[in-house]
């Protein structure tokens, strides 16, 4: 029986490793297989550790990491496969997704922590700023598109 494995929607575009794009002052990097968990229902408690809980309106929350559930939500479901997931890093972060975003991305506005369901280039993302790094999860279906426009605007920076 063949083995099976995973892949991400750019393995066809990056034989080794996580897909990367490094530019001045500037890092993106593919963050494959983080397990991703929608909880959707009343508020709930969650243990995690270093891990994010993202709140995502109305009544819904996006875990990222390893968790456990005390109370059990109305509803779980594990979403891992269907957002790949980017850290953007270095000073010129900010200035690069503005370019394709409409949210004002200022470190006063949109602080550590905070998090938001947008679209960059015209896909949807879920962004989320912790501390001065970026996290942007876009559906599979769009990582290619999104990746597309990760490479052309990291042009000036370079």
């Amino acid at each position: 029986m063949p083995e099976l494995y995973r892949s991400t929607p750019l393995n066809s575009l990056v034989k080794t490793g996580p897909a990367q794009i490094k530019a001045r002052d500037l890092s993106i990097n593919e963050q494959p297989f983080i397990r991703k968990t929608l909880l959707i229902g009343q508020p709930l408690s969650v243990m995690s550790d270093n891990n994010h809980c993202l709140r995502l309106p109305p009544n819904q929350w996006l875990l990222l990491g390893e968790i456990q559930l005390d109370d059990l939500p109305d509803y779980a479901v594990d979403v891992t496969d269907k957002y790949q997931m980017f850290k953007i890093t270095g000073s010129n972060a900010t200035a690069l997704l503005s370019t394709g975003c409409s949210l004002d991305l200022r470190e006063k506005v949109f602080k550590g922590g905070h998090c938001a369901q947008c679209r960059i280039e015209q896909v949807p993302v879920i962004l989320f700023r912790q501390d001065a790094n970026y996290f942007v999860m876009a559906e599979r279906s769009l990582t290619r598109h999104l990746w597309m426009w990760f490479e052309q605007a990291t042009r000036e920076f370079k």
